[in-house]
């Protein structure tokens, strides 16, 4: 019974008041959605991955969102040290026992400045200076859509339905297989910097949903997809080969919801040779959950869990297990083939 009344009223909260946003533990395995600038923000000639998360998974997997990702660097900008990247994201949340999805396909680019280094001098044989500093501009558009899968399930009881002694539900039939869609834009800047061999950091802020929609599946007085700012950061320092470590946090806020996660992770370098990286930490959700964190760095693979522990007043309903997300990166490397200028061999007379 608990559980019912749960669902039907995250279900009513959900369509009545707003759709929420996507929403992951293993955020920095998610690029795209947490800041468009990210796009091409990797050492690499693309990366491609995917990530699902089960929310609450004591309800019986009600609750699951997928979504994969593939971006690359693909071209030079306009000065030396320069460069563009595109991407492209996919994801569906699907919520409640009334399966309220949530589907969104959006592109990014994104633009590369750098703030320092100096340019090669092919003339006089200078190689240059790689920049330590960089800021991006990342632009996203696409679309946006919630829709209702199925009505006729037992779990699914309206308040008129109740009252009325079985009777259809006026909501019911307003709602069967209803859809609303919007045209989604964002921005985001990012500053990232190298201080010294051992220390990274970026910091960015996002803006989604910048065209706000005010339309509902009831009366079309409330809205569906609010705007919503994020701000993050993360620093990575190698104390050595062996040994680093990555703290960052994200917030987000949108209306008067507000949602800060903090995170820390250490890395142990397992294999140098095959390059087997092995991450643990902890995090987090302020006033919501403790996440348990691990990761595998193997090559151009990387791999994530993470687990919510729930520390709130929905503890007694979900027995705890918050939330669990699995995720796979992969970043690839194609080398071009060199071209070597034909040498005109003369034999000896």
């Amino acid at each position: 019974m608990k559980k019912t009344l749960l669902l039907i009223g995250i279900f009513l909260y959900s369509i009545g008041m707003k759709a929420q946003d996507e929403h992951f533990t293993l955020y920095n395995m998610t690029p795209l959605i947490v800041n468009p600038a990210k796009t091409g923000a990797f050492y690499g000639t693309y990366r491609a991955g995917a990530i699902i998360r089960d929310q609450a998974p004591t309800f019986n997997n009600t609750y699951v969102t997928p979504m994969a990702y593939v971006d690359a660097p693909i071209i030079k900008g306009f000065r030396a040290w320069d460069w563009i990247g595109v991407g492209l994201n996919f994801y569906q949340d699907r919520s409640g026992s009334l399966k309220l999805t949530k589907t969104s396909t959006t592109g990014s680019l994104a633009y590369h400045f750098a703030l320092d280094g100096k340019a090669p001098n092919l003339k006089k044989r200078r190689k240059g200076k790689k920049p330590t500093q960089y800021l991006t501009l990342g632009l996203q558009a696409g679309n946006v859509g919630l829709n209702l899968k199925d009505l006729a399930i037992t779990d699914g009881v309206f308040e008129d339905e109740l009252l009325g002694g079985g009777t259809t539900s006026a909501d019911r039939q307003r709602l069967a297989n209803a859809k609303v869609s919007n045209v989604d834009f964002g921005a985001g800047l990012m500053y990232t910097a190298m201080f010294g061999k051992n220390t990274k950091m970026n910091a960015g802020i996002a803006m989604f949903h910048l065209l706000k929609d005010k339309r509902s599946f009831l009366n079309g007085q409330n809205t569906l997809f609010s705007p919503r700012i994020t701000v993050h950061g993360e620093v990575q320092h190698h104390f050595s080969d062996l040994l680093y470590i990555k703290p960052n946090f994200k917030y987000d806020q949108r209306l008067t919801s507000k949602e800060l996660d903090i995170q820390g992770i250490v890395g142990v370098a397992f294999n140098k040779e095959k390059d087997i990286d092995v991450e643990a930490g902890l995090g987090y959700r302020l006033g919501n959950a403790l996440e348990f964190l691990a990761g595998m760095k193997y090559g151009a693979f990387r791999a994530g869990v993470g687990f919510d522990l729930t520390l709130s007043s929905l503890a007694e309903i979900d027995n705890r297990a918050g939330a669990i997300d699995f995720a796979l990166s992969y970043i690839g490397i194609i080398h071009k083939k060199p071209k070597p200028k034909p040498v005109m061999l003369c034999p000896r007379l």
